[in-house]
């Protein structure tokens, strides 16, 4: 188990991420969120959805919130 961030860039509320019962709203992030393997998987694989270690850099946490907001535009 570790902490993450989780930085959610679709237009839905991702619920119970964690045993923990957390949510992340839609087009936000969540920090220092604690996931065992299993839930990290089961987080990693949906789509406009990014998850980095709560060490990240700001500069880190920048790079993949461009991403994530241009992400529509950049699919069509």
């Amino acid at each position: 188990m570790a902490d993450y961030l989780i930085a959610n860039g679709t237009d839905a509320e991702l619920t119970n991420v964690n045993a923990g019962g957390v949510d992340v709203p839609r087009r936000s992030s969540g920090n220092t969120i604690t996931l065992t393997d299993v839930e990290l998987a089961a987080v990693c694989v949906l789509p406009g959805v990014a998850v980095m270690k709560d060490t990240s850099t700001f500069q880190q946490r920048r790079e993949v919130a461009k991403v994530l907001k241009y992400r529509k535009v950049l699919t069509l």
